[in-house]
């Protein structure tokens, strides 16, 4: 894929904890390809966050009801996700697929590129969370990416304000078990309900 050319969607499904250790994703696909537009399909109380820090361009919801069809063998596919699938050059997803049956229904109304990345860190491997999403980015000649989420929040200028975060996103915690992600939370002054 060339920077500024065709456009880049990840698909990530999952809580507050699974999509804060995808911010180095987001980071690394912005810092390989600058001048192209960069769309998450989330969760619309998590997602934002993304937006918010100005890693992506474009947020949009993973609960449309007419996205069922994508999760279904052979299913009918909603003429207007079709066209939504087809209009990028790059799908990156992360949602559980063990089948194959998103990929494949996506792949039937799409030439763009899919990478299939893991729903969660596979727990044999000694890798770090976010190390283990960035693994599938090597298809793309990512090799070197910041492994830590990182997320700033920029105010816009005009409005004299503090950058604000969605209420999801100032109660997120991510614990320690098996997983290998790290303990962290988020927190900001005041709450409020932009997104």
């Amino acid at each position: 894929m060339i920077p500024g050319h065709g456009k880049i969607l990840v698909v990530r499904g999952g809580a507050i904890g699974d999509f804060i250790v995808t911010l180095p994703v987001f980071a690394a696909l912005r810092r390989q390809f600058p001048g192209t537009h960069l769309e998450v399909l989330g969760y619309p109380h998590i997602a934002p966050l993304a937006a918010a820090g100005r890693l992506v361009d474009t947020v949009c919801s993973i609960e449309a009801r007419a996205l069922a069809g994508f999760f279904a063998r052979g299913g009918g596919l909603d003429e207007r996700l079709a066209n939504y699938f087809a209009g990028f050059a790059l799908i990156i997803s992360f949602l559980f697929d063990p089948d194959g049956i998103f990929q494949e229904n996506v792949t039937r109304c799409s030439k763009a590129q899919f990478i299939a990345g893991p729903h969660r860190p596979d727990e044999k491997l000694n890798l770090h969370a976010t190390e283990a999403l960035l693994k599938p980015l090597e298809r793309l000649t990512i090799f070197d990416a910041d492994p830590v989420p990182r997320l700033r929040l920029v105010a816009p200028a005009s409005s004299g304000q503090v950058a604000r975060l969605p209420a999801a996103a100032v109660k997120g915690k991510i614990g320690r078990r098996k997983t290998g992600y790290a303990s962290c939370s988020i927190c900001t002054e005041r709450q409020s309900s932009i997104f």
